[in-house]
């Protein structure tokens, strides 16, 4: 009973491993077809970007983001080659284990039949039961005949379940090596496009150099009218806590230490809400690729200059919308002197932000609910590029969308 509970343990170990590494490889083609759909996406943007100029920063980001795309979709593909590696040599040790397991099986048998053989005469049979000294030692050699012969059919049996089991995993051997085969070849095609989109982006700072004034001119423009849309949400925001602050107190409510909210019932639960959804959120487009990521990074063509992003920046289709990441109030519309604006929203004592829109479909006072259209993405008419700046705040300070948002 032992050695059978030892045997079954032994099989569920073995079809568990299976089933997780089946449940990884299904997992990693997954993500390789979502990076993939990526990489045509973003040559979707890019074809978009040529449309409107030769040469533009708005490229250079896209191609770096689609470089940036392809390197994890060569991982990707690293990962699935290591498991079928280690698939593979699973697979040799079990058809090396069957195979001694047959030979072991088939030499036992023969020497069955060989016994039989010798044994064949029915006389001698009978002879072996005339034989016994009593009635009780008859019995016990007719039970050993019969026993005998199941055991040799059963032997018999297993030969024949052994040799198909072989068959099977030779098979799946041969289409483990052929898969294996495959990627290196798929990885070679994705090491040779990187090289291309490489080249391609060298080609476009390349050319990007030659208006290096005008270039530089644009940077610094962008960032002070980054700097001045800033230090105005920030203001709202600080405004926002004054408000309601020095509404606690005329209510005689004890209000907290330092500049936070006394916040309403039914924004504390908002707020409450919004917190747990943290890396839940939907995407502020209903597709997109993000093409700068929160914090300090280096121009994209200008290695010398330094740009702080508050929040993230996501290239989506011309015509795209802005919708809102959650339930929330719209406390205000900011109308820049550019002719882009900004919608804030606020989800109790968390806000969120969503810039460089050329179309606003909503009011300042106006509630909306997760997912709801707030506004069109504005499209460059120089670049071809649509990008939305989103950030989010809780209480005065920023938080990176990444933490936030699903998947990004």
């Amino acid at each position: 009973m032992r050695f059978i509970k030892l045997i079954l343990l032994f099989l569920s170990l073995v079809f568990s491993v299976s089933s997780f590494a089946q449940n990884k490889k299904g997992e990693l083609q997954k993500q390789k077809a979502k990076l993939q759909k990526e990489i045509n996406y973003v040559n979707s943007l890019l074809a978009e970007n040529k449309k409107a100029s030769k040469f533009s920063v708005a490229q250079v980001r896209n191609i770096a983001t689609k470089i940036g795309i392809r390197q994890d979709l060569i991982n990707n593909i690293n990962r699935e080659i290591k498991l079928l590696d280690k698939a593979i040599v699973n697979k040799n040790k079990e058809i090396s284990r069957l195979e001694k397991e047959l030979k072991e099986l088939k030499d036992d048998y023969a020497s069955i039949i060989d016994q039989t053989y010798k044994s064949r005469s029915s006389n001698n049979r009978i002879m072996f039961l005339l034989s016994s000294k009593n009635f009780n030692q008859a019995m016990k050699r007719l039970k050993y005949m019969e026993q005998y012969t199941k055991y040799r059919k059963e032997q018999g049996e297993k030969i024949s379940i052994n040799t198909e089991q072989l068959a099977t995993n030779i098979e799946k051997l041969k289409v483990e090596k052929a898969d294996k085969e495959n990627l290196i070849k798929s990885k070679e095609d994705e090491k040779s496009n990187l090289e291309s989109e490489k080249q391609q982006k060298e080609e476009v700072v390349g050319g990007l150099k030659q208006q290096n004034k005008k270039l530089l001119t644009d940077i610094r423009n962008k960032q002070k009218k980054s700097d001045a849309l800033q230090s105005q949400i920030q203001k709202i925001i600080m405004e926002e806590i004054r408000i309601a602050r020095e509404k606690a107190r005329k209510e005689n409510k004890p209000g907290d230490s330092g500049e936070k909210y006394e916040l309403t019932a039914e924004a504390k639960a908002l707020a409450h809400d919004f917190k747990l959804n943290k890396d839940k959120l939907p995407w502020p487009v209903e597709r997109g690729v993000v093409v700068s990521k929160y914090g300090k990074h280096t121009h994209p063509t200008m290695k010398n200059i330094v740009i702080v992003n508050h929040g993230v920046d996501i290239a989506t289709s011309k015509g795209s919308e802005a919708r809102a990441v959650f339930d929330g109030e719209v406390t205000t519309v900011i109308l820049s002197k550019g002719g882009a604006k900004t919608i804030l929203i606020q989800h109790g004592n968390y806000y969120t932000v969503y810039s460089n829109l050329s179309k606003i479909y909503v009011r300042k006072g106006d509630k909306v609910t997760t997912k709801q259209k707030v506004g069109e993405i504005y499209t460059n008419a120089r670049t071809g590029d649509t990008v939305l700046k989103f950030q989010l705040w809780y209480d005065k300070n920023e938080q990176n969308p990444a933490s936030w948002i699903y998947k990004m």
